[in-house]
Order: C-alpha cells, then sequence, then structure tokens
C-alpha cells in the first residue's frame, strides 16, 4: 500500500511540472497551435509498475523490474502523402530475490531442514509497435522479442544444494491502451499473447560421508498462453 501511494504521488508531482512548462517540440521550439499535440515527443523512457507493486512474486518472466526506452517514429506510407505512426522499444528486466525458508526435503540428519533459495532473473525485451492517436488516447500494438534467463539456488542446512536454471526465448504480440497525462507524462497497460521456447537445467547434489551423490535432468518446452495483464508503464 505504501509503494502504490508513493507511485501516484510521483505521478502527481511529475503531471503538476510537466502541465506548467512551456508548450515546446522536441526541437525546442514553441508551438504555434492551441491544439495540444500529445505525441511530439520522439523519445520517452518509463517503467514497468507491476513490478514494482508486485514485488513478492516478480523473480521472473514479466513482473521483474525493469526499464524500457521507446523511439516514436512518422513512416511515409508509400505512393501517398501519409504517415504512419509507430515505436521502436526496448525493454530490459532484472530481479533478484534471497528467502530463508523451510525446505521441503526431509533432512536425514539431526539438524534443522531450514534452506536458503537466492533467485535471479534478467532478460532483453526489443520490440515494435503500431500507433492510433486520438487525442490523449492513443491505441497500440506490435510484437516483443523476448530473451530471458533465471538462475535459482537452494542451499540446505545438511550441506546439500540444488541449482536450477532456465533459458526461455519466445514472442510477445500485445495490445494496449496508452494515455497521456501531458505531452511530457503518459501511464498505458498492455495485454499479450506469449509463444515461448523454454530449456530448464536442474542439478542436485547430496554429499554423505562416504561419496557426492550429483544428479542431473534437463527439460524443453513449447507452449504459449495468454497475459490479460502484461504490463502498466508510466513513462515520461
Amino acid at each position: 500500500m505504501k509503494k502504490l501511494v508513493f507511485i501516484l504521488l510521483f505521478i502527481i508531482s511529475c503531471t503538476s511540472v510537466f502541465s506548467q512548462s512551456i508548450d515546446k517540440d522536441s526541437i525546442g521550439q514553441i508551438s504555434s497551435s492551441s491544439k495540444i499535440n500529445y505525441r511530439k515527443y520522439k523519445w520517452d523512457i518509463g517503467t514497468d509498475l507491476v513490478g514494482i507493486l508486485n514485488s513478492k512474486n516478480n523473480s521472473e518472466g514479466r513482473n521483474a523490474y525493469s526499464f524500457f526506452v521507446r523511439k516514436n517514429v512518422n513512416h511515409a506510407i508509400r505512393n501517398t502523402f501519409q504517415t504512419r505512426k509507430v515505436g521502436y522499444r526496448l525493454r530490459i528486466g532484472i530481479s533478484t530475490s534471497i528467502d530463508n525458508q523451510n525446505s521441503s526435503y526431509q533432512s536425514t540428519s539431526s539438524g534443522s531442514n531450514t534452506s536458503k533459495r537466492i533467485d535471479s532473473y534478467m532478460y532483453i525485451r526489443p520490440g515494435y509497435e503500431w500507433q492510433k492517436q486520438w487525442e490523449r488516447i492513443q491505441f497500440i500494438y506490435g510484437v516483443d522479442i523476448h530473451v530471458g534467463y533465471s538462475l535459482t539456488r537452494y542451499f540446505y542446512a545438511d550441506v546439500q544444494k540444488e541449482k536450477n536454471q532456465k533459458l526461455d526465448m519466445g514472442l510477445f504480440g500485445f495490445v494496449g491502451i496508452k494515455y497521456f497525462i501531458s505531452p511530457r507524462a503518459a501511464i498505458s497497460t498492455e495485454s499479450a499473447w506469449y509463444t515461448y521456447y523454454s530449456y530448464s537445467t536442474k542439478q542436485f547434489e547430496a554429499h554423505t560421508s562416504y561419496d557426492v551423490i550429483v544428479r542431473k535432468e534437463s527439460r524443453q518446452t513449447i507452449g504459449s498462453y495468454f497475459i490479460g495483464f502484461y504490463t502498466l508503464n508510466f513513462s515520461f
């Protein structure tokens, strides 16, 4: 709740600052038109608020803390005098967590079966989007290319440990709506259909009085699923 209040106050303060700024275009010239062009800036940066609000479940996937940058471009349509509004985007996400917990593994020793779990996840996601603008509202749709890597380690109290690794690659087909608070600040949300391939490995290692037991296994997965709440972005 405290994080949500902080984020709302931050957005309100940014909106106040931007609304008091002089109405200039991307090259610094004062606009001569009374009509506000909400899509006049070429570049915008932002973050996904889902990773901040849902920090307890962001060890992997779309909820990792992320930073993104977007370049807005007007492409000329061939053989016409019209232009198409598009955007090149790049998102980078990362998260780490350390958790001391009671493990599900039943220790054979007389000691405690508590363990430490360390999660690390990172991804890079370049993409391309088409934009339809109506005053403050912008409808967007496009594709993101996703490459991610996760590493989870368990350290058990009786000198046993486990390491899980996963490499996932795929495509996000997304649609979303962006609302401009001012020409320099906006909030947007997206839904997506994710099609992916993942390769995961698991290694379990146990030390006994006589030997070291190592067990390895791997798995490949192909699938797809719908994400109703893909991102909640604040950009400026």
